[in-house]
């Protein structure tokens, strides 16, 4: 039977296991094929956790270990463009990120009292899910890196400066990458319409170079924001059941494009349906339970693959 409750648990088991891939002491890893994406993940995991306090400490040994591993412009530029609440809970728990890890991420209020004892956090650069930070490793942590890691993961299609830069890099400095990257034969460009797109020369060579690449590399940040919209259908619960049923319809029509853009299920028709918060509330549950379950990435190499046609 279907539970409110488990929409932030289902938030929560999601972010589990990106950073249990990412190195930190959790159980399940549902994700050990996916690209990992640090930086639009740490901007959410504060409202992906929610109260959880242990997997909240668990990331916080993380960035006092590894934080120098994170692009701090990038992160910057992401947590900017997250919603009032999600980005308020970010920079108050990055003022203990800061406070434990010495870095200078934007935050605001006070670090935690006391501050929690740090333990060691190994960083499996083996994994492959890991590839965006094997990719630095190489080439730091400029756009490069980033830019490389996002053709490769589609490489059979043509990616704009536009494209990419919904991923939190500047579209005048993926620009200068991909001319960079064309002058030197790392990619081939085409000219469609006014519209220059750009793929790798030779994929096959850089997932070599890379010591493999995961099967899926999804969109993080279109993902993230879709999964924080999904949140606010359990924060309906407590309104007055004329209201919530109003609210539901029109969050609804919010995320029905944010669906067909990611390729997934349509949420059901609300309106007029006495139960729409309910039906909504159930479509959400199960969007969720299959992102922190891995299997909606199990659909293309890329991005999320388009439903079969019935």
């Amino acid at each position: 039977m279907f539970s409110s409750d488990s929409i932030p648990q289902k938030a929560a088991d999601l972010a589990w296991s990106l950073w249990t891939e990412l190195g930190v002491s959790g159980v399940v890893r549902n994700h050990a094929d996916t690209m990992v994406d640090p930086e639009p993940l740490l901007a959410v995991t504060p409202t992906l956790a929610g109260e959880d306090v242990r997997l909240l400490e668990q990331v916080l040994c993380w960035c006092a270990a590894h934080g120098d591993r994170i692009n701090t412009v990038r992160l910057t530029t992401i947590v900017d463009a997250l919603p009032p609440i999600p980005r308020a809970s970010f920079l108050s728990f990055a003022a203990t990120i800061n406070a434990v890890g010495g870095s200078r991420w934007p935050s605001e209020g006070p670090p935690w009292s006391p501050l929690p004892r740090m333990r060691p956090v190994v960083l499996p650069l083996e994994r492959v899910a890991l590839v965006r930070l094997r990719a630095r490793a190489l080439w730091g942590l400029g756009t490069r890196a980033d830019v490389l890691c996002d053709l490769a993961g589609n490489p059979g299609g043509w990616s704009t400066a536009s494209d990419l830069a919904e991923n939190g890099h500047s579209k005048r400095n993926i620009a200068r990458t991909f001319a960079d990257f064309e002058a030197a034969g790392v990619v081939i460009r085409q000219l469609r319409g006014k519209e220059l797109r750009f793929r790798l020369a030779q994929p096959a060579a850089l997932g070599v170079v890379l010591g493999g690449l995961p099967t899926t590399c999804p969109p993080w940040t279109r993902i993230f924001s879709f999964v924080l919209k999904l949140m606010e259908v359990q924060a309906l619960r407590n309104l007055a059941p004329a209201i919530r049923r109003v609210e539901a319809n029109t969050l609804r029509d919010v995320l029905l494009p944010m669906a067909d853009g990611l390729w997934l299920k349509r949420p059901p028709g609300t309106r007029g349906e006495p139960a729409a918060w309910e039906l909504l509330s159930g479509w959400a549950e199960e969007q969720l339970s299959g992102f922190a379950g891995g299997s909606l990435m199990e659909r293309g190499p890329h991005r999320l693959a388009p439903p079969a046609q019935s």
